[in-house]
Order: C-alpha cells, then structure tokens, then sequence
C-alpha cells in the first residue's frame, strides 16, 4: 500500500511539473524527425503538448495539437490501469485467446492512423485545422 501513495505522490509530483513547462523552450523534448526530415506531420505530431493542454485543463487545445489524442487514451487508460490493477494483487489472470479481434483493431487502428495522416498533410481548408496549431 505504501509504495501505491508514493507512486501515486510522485504521479502527481510529475504532472504538476509537466502542467508549467514551456515545451517550446524546453529542450529535453526532442524534436519530430519525420517533420524535420519531410516537412509533413506525421500521426503522433503535437500529441505531447495535447497531454500538456489536457493537464492544463484546455480540452479544445488539445484537439488543436492533435486530434487523434482520444484514441490513445482509449488504448493507454485501459492498459495501465489493467497493469496496475494486476500489480497490485500480484497475479495476472488466464489469457483468452482473441486473436481475430485483435486482428482487426490492430488493422483498424492502422487505417485510422494512415487516413490522419494523409488528411492532416493534405493543403487548405479544412484540412490544415487537423495539423498541429494553436487556437487564438
């Protein structure tokens, strides 16, 4: 129990410190190489300042940055809190096998993540409002 609270301190500790970084100044961040390199935003361009902006509070930001933030957190929440929640008891259950469904989310998933990228690249309106930008 005790190492749950100071997991969940430090938790907490760090997304306090995230919610007041500067990503612009701050240098630990690495900058998007597929953007450097080709000009286009690739999928996960501005998911790191969308976490930022839902930390702060500015759900519409955070769309602005990325659009495509919701489906990760679909796919991350359940995950950690699955790993977490295994943690704490200790043992981890019998896996069923289900292959075909993750078959086809895994290739769902995909095509989402090909169609956003090719919509957020593409010239004009209101095509260029899925790249990465601030809202005034």
């Amino acid at each position: 129990m005790a190492l749950v609270v100071i997991a969940l301190l430090l938790l907490s500790g760090g997304l306090l410190a995230f919610r007041s970084m500067n990503l612009a100044d701050a240098v630990l961040w690495p900058k998007c190489i597929y953007h450097q390199l080709t000009g286009w935003h690739c999928p996960g361009c501005g998911l790191t300042r969308a976490i930022q902006a839902l930390v702060q509070g500015k759900i519409l930001q955070a769309f602005a940055y990325n659009a495509l933030w919701p489906v990760v957190a679909l796919m991350l929440v359940p995950y950690l809190a699955r790993t977490i929640w295994y943690w704490m008891l200790g043992d981890r259950p019998v896996v069923q096998s289900r292959t075909r469904l993750y078959v086809l989310f895994g290739v769902l998933l995909g095509v989402l993540v090909v169609v956003f990228t090719i919509l957020r690249n593409m010239p004009g309106e209101p095509w260029c409002q899925l790249a990465p930008h601030e809202l005034p």
